[in-house]
């Protein structure tokens, strides 16, 4: 099974939606500054203000914002330009039990690979309720820093140990820093390095605590609220993969 980045026909489609969206805002943004700026219909002193407001907070807003879309489209573009010359093996595990391999699929025609669609039907979980991690009252606080997570993720914290709860901790930062050591990414999602960094992420977990456990726990972080569905099941599939690659090394 590979690991799943992202579809790059659909990458390129967004690119240039996201193109188009940044030409056309920009373009209203010079029709509605010709209008202002000219027009004599709208005189006095609420015309006057309207219009310091536009020029003054408005208008660079749009360009902001135009702008801000310009660059997520160039992004998009070099993701998928990344992911096309991308096809390479990526070793996960270690130590006595062996190492597993992950493929990575660079394109659809892989066999085995589910497509973007089965993926996105498949792998999605509901919304978990959430709440801070270590707790208010909770003497860990002084030592980890407080996060929001799924109730679920914090009941599974709260059953480690100290020693357990150090070797979470080196699983974490291990799979973020060899992610990016192999895929170095600005961004850290959606891409190659979020990908593997899933994958890796869930092998050391599974040797570790065990693939049921890494399993429980993957899921429930996948819980929390606002994970946008393409990212949940996407993540959801890498985790899989990298459970997987442990267990059958």
């Amino acid at each position: 099974m590979a690991f799943y980045g992202a579809d790059v026909d659909h990458l390129k489609a967004l690119s240039k939606s996201l193109a188009h969206g940044a030409s056309m805002l920009t373009a209203r943004a010079r029709e509605l500054d010709s209008l202002i700026t000219r027009s004599g219909y709208w005189q006095g002193q609420d015309a006057q203000r309207f219009a310091a407001e536009w020029h003054g907070s408005l208008r660079p807003l749009l360009d902001l914002v135009s702008r801000g879309i310009d660059e997520a489209s160039k992004s998009a573009r070099g993701n998928a330009e990344e992911q096309s010359g991308a096809s390479m093996e990526a070793s996960v595990g270690g130590g006595s039990g062996g190492s597993g391999t992950i493929q990575w699929a660079a394109t659809n025609t892989d066999p085995g690979r589910p497509s973007p669609q089965e993926i996105l039907e498949e792998y999605q979980v509901s919304d978990a309720e959430t709440t801070n991690w270590p707790g208010d009252w909770d003497p860990l606080k002084f030592v980890v820093d407080q996060r929001v997570v799924t109730e679920k993720e914090a009941e599974m914290l709260n059953g480690l140990g100290p020693f357990e709860l150090n070797a979470f901790k080196g699983i974490h930062d291990d799979a973020f820093n060899v992610a990016d050591e192999r895929f170095p990414s600005a961004d850290q999602n959606d891409d190659q390095n979020d990908a593997f960094r899933h994958a890796y992420w869930n092998a050391l977990m599974a040797k570790e605590f065990g693939a049921e456990w890494a399993e429980d726990y993957a899921t429930a972080h996948e819980q929390l609220p606002g994970n946008p569905a393409p990212r949940e099941a996407m993540d959801l599939y890498n985790n899989e993969v990298g459970r997987e690659s442990r267990t059958t090394s």
